[in-house]
């Protein structure tokens, strides 16, 4: 499904995205104490597991096919063939309903065509095997038919992948009856027959432009009651694609594609409570697909400092940590770009804190890049310093490990940037994945990531500091310096007294860190404080001629909390090229 995954947009993860929705569902059933021993109770079990858990376009669809099914039947504790037939047919009504746009010959097309086939059948039979027969053998007439029905389908040669979905699990469903309903609790492999059309060649299924909508976007909404129907409205103003809201009665899962996350994540507040927010980005996705075959993937998140063209151009892939303002959630460098952080902060008195990714957004991306033949290699926040390394290696315990790879920083912000970066290019020059966690580990023990901060309010309101501590540091004009340790602590190393030069000084003491004919790779990252990191860079760039690069960033919401208004974080490399550190020898 991935392969032939070319519309709406050609990101190939409606495969990925479908077995997680249907994953979710089967592992909730699959435990004996908390399953639904009824037909409504199982149903609307399966509905709200959906809604919760539904990824993608196309699992957003299904959540809402499942929600008609238990909408339609209701108490019933066993269905008919015409009850079969009504509970189809408001299943497939309420998927298309809940998207903004519905377009034939993708996966609600097929969903109506396998209940109009059985609610005709169902007028003279009432033969419930023989009925799904006949319903099936039309879902996949008509998903041969999707290939015709949408030119992007067409010039590809591939059918709807959806829809290919769909008619997987009623394959699925024509297997187990055939089998005289029983499974054999293996995993198999589906084997195609004639309604399948596959292309000769996936290579050239997509595109090579980017999407015109950057991240595909999902969170859920709850509220009681809450209207759905009044939030689609909303939604469908926004310059977006691909929208669906999903949902039950208090619930709804939204799925846009947006080049502005956050305008959708406040829209949907105006409803609600909104829970698991996430955007991928689908222009690293389609370069992905695009790359050559088989290369590893480098994974950080976004407490990591980097410059954006550096992210573009190597295809790092970043999960965003989470930013709490208040009450309101956001995605760091997704939903809040570090200046607006910065902005907030220096207007609202409230607490601001991070928490780090659930578990669940470090498997999505790790089985999206892994179901594409690449091996991923995470490069994370020091464990010592948050459990955004503990989710990570969470999310993999679930999934196939042998393809996954962690590596603990032990750094933070640029330090932890310029390690991700290191790993990055030496993917690209096509390292395997072990021969780029050796050079990383090396590296990681060259790289060490300083910090200033200037005002210690940021840490009062968030409960690190005492208030008293802030308040004797302006008196006494102190400012605190701090930097990793090499087991990944976060510890002061030294205080700078006034106010005169003190960026100047700061700079002047990374300087003495700096060895003669060494090359050094340097980011520093400042929060609202442009001119502040460009006066360290010119010490630095004064002071050591040898300085392979220095660029400024500004700071994202992981260090910005910690920094406050006006801190600076400096990440300092000692640089040796991934092929020159492999030739002269690696040590860990």
């Amino acid at each position: 499904m991935n392969k032939i995954n070319v519309f709406p947009v050609a990101d190939g993860d409606t495969g990925t995205n479908l077995a997680m929705t249907f994953g979710a569902i089967i592992e909730a059933i699959e435990q004996p104490t908390t399953v639904a021993k009824d037909l409504p109770g199982l149903l609307t079990q399966i509905a709200d597991i959906a809604v919760d858990n539904a990824r993608g376009n196309s699992g957003a669809i299904m959540a809402q096919y499942f929600e008609g099914l238990r909408e339609c039947s209701a108490d019933l504790q066993q269905l008919d063939a015409k009850q079969f037939a009504a509970g189809f047919t408001a299943a497939a009504a309420q998927a298309r309903a809940a998207m903004r746009d519905p377009v034939e010959g993708t996966l609600p097309t097929v969903m109506a065509a396998f209940a109009k086939a059985w609610e005709s059948a169902a007028t003279t039979d009432d033969q419930l095997v023989k009925l799904f027969a006949i319903a099936h053998k039309a879902a996949q007439k008509a998903l041969a038919h999707t290939l015709e029905q949408l030119p992007a389908l067409r010039k590809a040669g591939v059918v709807d992948a959806g829809a290919q979905g769909f008619v997987d699990v009623l394959d699925g469903m024509a297997a187990y009856i055939d089998n005289d309903c029983q499974h054999s609790h293996a995993a198999e492999t589906i084997h195609r027959d004639q309604h399948t059309i596959l292309p000769k060649d996936t290579t050239e299924l997509t595109s090579t432009e980017n999407p015109v909508y950057r991240f595909c976007t999902e969170c859920v909404v709850e509220a009681q009651p809450l209207d759905r129907q009044a939030l689609l409205a909303t939604l469908a103003k926004l310059d977006c694609d691909s929208l669906v809201v999903a949902g039950t009665m208090g619930k709804a899962r939204v799925h846009l594609h947006t080049n502005n996350p956050a305008a959708v994540f406040l829209q949907c507040e105006a409803f609600g409570k909104v829970l698991r927010q996430k955007a991928d980005d689908m222009h690293s996705q389609q370069r992905r697909s695009h790359a050559i075959p088989h290369k590893v993937a480098i994974v950080t998140d976004s407490a990591a400092d980097l410059d954006a063209d550096d992210i573009d151009r190597l295809n790092i892939h970043m999960v965003p940590v989470r930013l709490i303002l208040g009450e309101i959630e956001y995605l760091d460098k997704v939903s809040i770009t570090p200046a607006q952080f910065a902005e907030k902060l220096a207007k609202t008195k409230l607490s601001a804190k991070t928490s780090q990714p659930p578990p669940g957004d470090f498997r999505r991306q790790f089985e999206l890049l892994t179901s594409h033949g690449y091996e991923v290699i995470y490069v994370g926040l020091a464990a010592q310093l948050s459990g955004t390394y503990q989710s990570a290696q969470s999310a993999t315990d679930k999934i196939d490990g042998n393809k996954i790879s962690l590596l603990d920083s032990r750094n933070l912000s640029c330090g932890q940037g310029l390690i991700a970066l290191y790993a990055a290019e030496a993917s690209e020059i096509g390292l395997n994945r072990e021969q780029i966690l050796k050079l990383t580990r090396c590296i990681r023990s060259r790289t060490n990531t300083y910090g200033l901060i200037v005002d210690l309010g940021a840490a009062v309101r968030g409960g690190r500091v005492p208030a008293y501590a802030a308040w004797l540091a302006r008196r006494l004009r102190l400012h605190p310096l701090f930097r990793n340790s090499p087991e990944g602590k976060l510890k002061p190393y030294a205080l700078l007294i006034g106010n005169q030069n003190l960026f100047k000084r700061f700079a002047n003491g990374l300087s003495k860190h700096l060895q003669d004919g060494r090359v050094y790779r340097i980011v520093i990252s400042h929060c609202a404080g442009l001119e502040q990191a460009k006066e360290v860079r010119s010490v630095l760039l004064h002071k050591h001629p040898g300085i392979h690069s220095c660029q400024i960033v500004d700071a994202g919401s992981a260090l910005g909390v910690h920094l406050g208004l006006g801190g600076i974080a400096v990440g300092i490399q000692d640089y040796q090229a991934p092929l020159d550190l492999l030739e002269n020898g690696v040590t860990q």
